[in-house]
C-alpha cells in the first residue's frame, strides 16, 4: 500500500506529486474557466455571503460538466486509491 504525506486526517487531505501532465491540467483549468470562476463566499449564520476581503475564485466541476474530463478524474481516482464516488466533486480554485 502506498502512503502519502498527510496534510490533515479529517477530512483526509494528502499530497501526491506528478499525477497529471500539463495537457490534463490545462483541460481542467479550461473547463473551470469555461464555467466561469466565481468569487468564493463565506458562511455567515448558515448563509453564503460575499466577503470583500476574499480574493480567491473557484468553481465545482459537477458530473454534467465533466464530459471529456472523466478519463482524467478516473486517473486521479486510481492514483489516489479512492473511488470517485467517495469524493466531493472536483473543485478548481484560483
Amino acid at each position: 500500500m502506498d502512503f502519502f504525506p498527510y496534510l490533515h486526517s479529517e477530512p483526509r487531505i494528502v499530497v501526491r506529486d506528478n499525477i497529471l501532465n500539463l495537457k490534463e491540467c490545462d483541460a481542467i483549468i479550461n473547463a473551470a474557466k469555461g464555467l466561469g470562476l466565481k468569487r468564493n463566499k463565506i458562511n455567515v449564520d448558515n448563509k453564503q455571503v460575499d466577503d470583500p476581503t476574499r480574493t480567491s475564485q473557484g468553481v465545482y466541476l459537477l458530473s454534467h460538466h465533466m464530459i471529456g474530463l472523466n478519463k482524467i478524474f478516473s486517473h486521479i481516482s486510481t492514483s489516489m486509491k479512492v473511488p470517485l464516488g467517495y469524493s466531493e466533486p472536483p473543485n478548481v480554485q484560483r
